[in-house]
């Protein structure tokens, strides 16, 4: 995953993170972990970040999911959750961040 900033840039060179994620379940629900490491420029981060995520289907073309992310050298994670509504052609998703933890003010 990368993000740059288009335009006058010359202090940031985009950032992102390598990661590696897998997820077990059926259609009805399922769980999602993973981890991988941030990186800024040509500078990666020492300490990986955990992702441990799901979904649980609540009817045919709805399921609430969640992925939440949690950075072991900081007192931030970063929680989610919201809806995915899909039909046989589109899958849009509603969701809300929530920063947790003391580094957050």
């Amino acid at each position: 995953m990368f993000l740059n900033i288009t335009g006058n840039t010359e202090d940031f060179d985009g950032a992102g993170i390598i990661h590696v994620i897998g997820t077990y379940g059926s259609e009805r629900a399922a769980v999602t972990a993973g981890f991988g490491w941030g990186f800024s420029g040509e500078d990666i981060s020492n300490n990986p970040v955990f992702i441990l995520g799901g979904e649980v289907r609540l009817s045919n073309s709805i399921k609430l999911i969640s992925e939440n992310w949690f950075p072991p050298a900081s007192d931030v994670q970063m929680l989610s959750l919201g809806l995915r509504f899909f039909g046989d052609r589109i899958a849009p998703d509603f969701g809300l961040w929530y920063n947790a933890g003391a580094d957050t003010g």
